[in-house]
């Protein structure tokens, strides 16, 4: 476990924002101007038959400037890419709904949460079975807790990423198995992502409640592999199009003849509960043995 409290202390960056909140390893809500069950609950509906008070049976869109991170359009070529991440209670040129996740004002129903930067607060709205107390309080304080560039041959194995995200840049022979991505973005937080490299391969890997940020983007990646996938319960919004991605997976140029394509692979891979569309596993690839079941949004992808 990353004690990000000591972390940050070490390299001078006091934590003065919270954007995660957990009581007993359950999952809290920032406080919105909607009200609806807790959305890691498993739904009793489906696309047609939406359950009444609960994120599926739809909120609108993001209350943020979202830009799709599997945009085929985007260029990712530079490495320090502006990845400023944007902060609750900011002066709220992002949002777009007139509102913001985890204002006080809208604190009004069981498992909200908010956090009152001015004098450094936190408020939670408890319910019965989940009580705070001074030990079964975890709180989000970062937003991207792992990043590689121009590192190869890592292997990541039997590893849980919680409440944060990834970024990898030109690294190739990653692997990543037996593992676990939950909480990795959230409203106005990054996702994870990948971008160039060769030959990377996630199996075994589940990916869950990832809400409004990229759930498994990967840009410009020659010859990647996805098998034996799980993506269940991710985003909240309509219109995001923020579904898995091996995206732009090729080199070079048409017309001076050094184009080249590093075909991908999906392999068993399951999409489902979630307000996103299904994969986008880009030219040359492979898809074997997909199921697409209780998707909440629809996307144009290939």
């Amino acid at each position: 476990v990353l004690d990000m409290d000591n972390i940050s202390k070490q390299i001078n960056k006091p934590v003065d924002n919270i954007t995660g909140v957990f009581v007993n390893g359950r999952y809290m809500i920032p406080a919105m101007p909607m009200n609806f069950k807790n959305p890691t609950d498993n739904t009793t509906g489906n696309p047609k038959n939406r359950e009444p008070g609960t994120v599926w049976a739809g909120i609108g869109k993001s209350p943020f400037k979202t830009e799709s991170d599997v945009d085929p359009g985007e260029d990712e070529d530079e490495e320090d890419e502006d990845e400023t991440t944007t902060v609750y209670g900011s002066d709220g040129s992002a949002y777009v709904n007139d509102y913001v996740p985890g204002d006080l004002s809208n604190l009004d129903y069981p498992e909200e949460w908010a956090f009152d930067s001015g004098n450094n607060t936190l408020y939670l709205y408890a319910s019965d079975n989940y009580t705070p107390t001074s030990t079964n309080v975890r709180v989000r304080v970062r937003d991207r807790f792992l990043y590689f560039a121009y590192s190869d041959n890592i292997e990541f194995k039997n590893i849980h990423f919680f409440a944060g995200s990834v970024r990898f840049f030109e690294s190739s022979y990653l692997t990543i198995e037996d593992s676990r991505f939950s909480f990795s973005g959230e409203m106005g937080l990054h996702g994870n992502k990948v971008t160039f490299g060769s030959h990377t391969l996630v199996r075994n890997t589940i990916f869950e409640y990832i809400n409004d940020s990229a759930i498994w983007s990967q840009n410009r990646t020659m010859f990647p592999t996805m098998e034996n996938v799980l993506f269940r319960y991710n985003d909240w919004f309509k219109g995001s199009y923020l579904y898995g991605a091996t995206n732009r997976n090729y080199r070079g140029a048409r017309g001076d003849g050094t184009f080249k394509v590093g075909g991908s692979v999906w392999r068993y891979v399951t999409v489902e509960n979630s307000s996103t569309a299904g994969i986008y596993p880009a030219m040359n690839s492979l898809v074997e043995y997909g199921r697409f079941e209780n998707l909440y949004d629809a996307g144009d992808g290939g």
